[in-house]
């Protein structure tokens, strides 16, 4: 539910469709700074709104008994009150997801051409839209993505459907939201300054995206 990076391999579709690697922030900054890669190699950087990564990541956790680095487990996590297991699940997340993110972050900057760096929440306001923006970018690279691929690429994404495990109801999302905004726990404060470091801004109260956004867009998202 945090984030992730991702290095292209070729597009062979009789081969698999898992066709990408995930690489942690440390071998992240050895591939950014490599001299080998750093004309050839293309990365994909998704990360999320620290605030949405604690909801998202407490929900799943209560929900599927796999509580990753929360340090409970999810019995004892579930017995807790909602406001107090994000409190949690917060401070579990500022000592492993955010510092990821951030590092990753760090070794390689938004200017980056070899670099395309996405909120997740580009996938969830225009699927389709963002997905051709991530092949678009990796074609950029090599004469193998075709226009073909591409269609083809696209066409399996427009059937694609979400794990129900790491979908979250809206009403939970809403209800927890309600709750860190009402909470003066210390520890919301920090996971909110996390947002600026990672290249998030409020577009209107509550509504916070790395990019930017339409006018129409804007209308149908926030509150006038």
């Amino acid at each position: 539910p945090g984030h992730g990076s991702s290095f292209h391999e070729a597009p062979d579709w009789s081969r698999s469709l898992h066709l990408y690697q995930t690489f942690d922030s440390d071998a992240w900054r050895a591939i950014v700074s490599s001299r080998e890669t750093q004309s050839r190699v293309r990365l994909v950087h998704l990360v999320r709104d620290p605030v949405e990564t604690v909801i998202s990541g407490y929900w799943y956790h209560c929900r599927t008994g796999d509580t990753g680095t929360v340090p409970i487990d999810s019995e004892a996590l579930v017995q807790l009150d909602t406001e107090d297991g994000l409190e949690v699940e917060a401070a579990a997340v500022l000592e492993s997801t955010i510092p990821e993110m951030q590092a990753a972050a760090g070794a390689a900057k938004d200017s980056d051409r070899r670099v395309l760096r996405l909120g997740l929440e580009a996938f969830t306001d225009d699927w389709e839209g963002t997905l051709a923006r991530v092949w678009d970018f990796l074609a950029d690279s090599s004469e193998m993505y075709t226009e073909d691929l591409r269609d083809q690429f696209l066409d399996l994404a427009s059937m694609a459907t979400p794990d129900p495990e790491h979908v979250t109801a809206r009403h939970s999302k809403e209800v927890a939201r309600q709750i860190i905004a009402e909470s003066g726990a210390a520890v919301w404060d920090k996971v909110r300054a996390a947002r600026a470091s990672i290249g998030y801004r409020e577009l209107c109260p509550g509504v916070w995206r790395r990019e930017a956004k339409t006018d129409q867009w804007l209308d149908k998202h926030c509150e006038s």
